[in-house]
């Protein structure tokens, strides 16, 4: 592949991982095995279909003016920065490991209660989370254009702070963007194919085996308990055992909680006063800073959900709670206006594939959550531009 062909196709990958994530959880949903599961409406259908067509549509005309030229900027990242950035990183983690009273993951092997958002120092976590998870995802793929190992072992260093701290949601932000970038980055060959096969059926199977694990904890019969948790329909083909049913539940439910919103009404309680800063606040502005801005219970808004312990509701699903189609539409804005600043900011940058890599896999993920404001997709960002623009005053002054 080109390397022409290949800035493109990373410039276009937001909106390419946005449109097949819907696709494929739309087509899901249509196999109607669970109960809890309303039917798909036209409105929503529709909506769903428009944001698609804006998006293929932008990506259209991205191929039609599409240059030629092949970017070649040299990396800001020789091994001395990398080895100093990533000591100050290891220093400040366990720096907040000591104010947390330990390590996160050894708190769940003791049975201890413990709650990832509340992990850190504030302010300070933000920015080490930030800059720790733009570098592990950006080092990786230095580690793809110059085949050096060592950038590959550092990368897995920084990378793994969200598995010490159990960030569920970091962690599959960063995976996913690593695994991007490794598709466009190498191309999409077959035994490229296979391998991200194996990976995505491994994690799938892991992912449904840890529903069963869940269900005899709770002391249930795991086939029992897609009966009576997700109440599984008759088209459910037995011969999948529960496992897979977890997997189907978990990744429908986001649309079905969207779907009962929209069949509603968007019926609220008249006690929840909806003004324009609460809903900048919970749907615009990263959630580090918008649950400073409003009160507690305020930040934990929830809409209507099909289930209590099935609580997300797709990107738009809150917004329609709050605002209607407009909220709905607002976010969707949000997300196109979040692709043309990056494009605009970074296309000459070194940085250009790896924040083009992440933001991919934050719009992939709006199937299941509004990332524009996760401080797990937000923060990196923010840290990639300051780094860009510190690297840019830097070579002007050397000139």
């Amino acid at each position: 592949m080109k390397e022409s062909t290949r800035l493109y196709w990373f410039g276009v990958s937001p909106l390419v991982a946005f449109s097949l994530m819907f696709i494929f959880v739309v087509t899901m949903y249509k196999f109607a095995w669970s109960e809890l599961f309303p039917p798909l409406e036209w409105n929503l259908l529709w909506f769903i279909s428009t944001t698609i067509l804006v998006c293929v549509g932008l990506a259209i005309v991205k191929w039609i003016m599409r240059r030629p030229e092949i970017i070649n900027i040299k990396t800001y990242w020789n091994m001395r920065r990398v080895f100093i950035a990533s000591s100050v990183l290891g220093t400040l983690t366990c720096l907040e490991f000591f104010h947390a009273g330990g390590i996160p993951i050894l708190f769940l092997m003791d049975d201890s209660i413990y709650d990832y958002r509340n992990f850190g120092i504030k302010v300070l976590h933000v920015a080490i989370f930030a800059t720790y998870n733009f570098l592990g995802v950006h080092w990786f793929l230095l580690y793809l254009c110059f085949s050096k190992k060592n950038y590959l072992i550092f990368s897995i260093l920084m990378l793994s702070i969200n598995v010490l701290i159990l960030n569920r949601g970091a962690i599959v932000m960063c995976a996913l963007s690593i695994g991007i970038i490794f598709v466009l980055q190498r191309g999409l060959r077959l035994i490229q194919i296979l391998k991200i096969t194996a990976v995505a059926t491994i994690l799938t199977v892991f992912f449904g085996i840890l529903g069963d694990a869940r269900m005899v904890a709770m002391g249930m019969n795991p086939s029992v308990g897609i009966e009576i948790i997700g109440e599984a329909s008759d088209s459910y083909p037995q011969n999948l055992g529960s496992s897979a049913f977890w997997v189907y539940l978990y990744t429908c439910s986001p649309l079905a909680n969207l779907q009962l919103n929209v069949s509603e009404g968007n019926v609220r309680s008249a006690a929840i006063q909806i003004t324009p800063m609460t809903f900048i606040a919970l749907e615009i502005l990263p959630d580090f800073i918008g649950k400073h801005l409003i009160s507690v219970d305020t930040f934990s808004i929830s809409p209507i959900l099909i289930s209590n312990s099935l609580n997300v509701s797709t990107g738009f699903g809150r917004a329609f709670y709050l605002a209607g189609w407009a909220g709905s539409f607002a976010v969707f804005f949000l997300f196109l206006g979040y692709y043309a600043l990056i494009w605009q900011f970074f296309r000459n940058t070194e940085y250009f594939k790896s924040v083009m890599a992440m933001f991919s896999a934050g719009s992939a993920l709006l199937v299941f959550h509004n990332m524009l404001t996760f401080s797990g997709f937000t923060g990196p960002l923010m840290f990639a531009l300051i780094l860009s623009l510190v690297q840019s005053k830097q070579r002007r002054r050397s000139i």
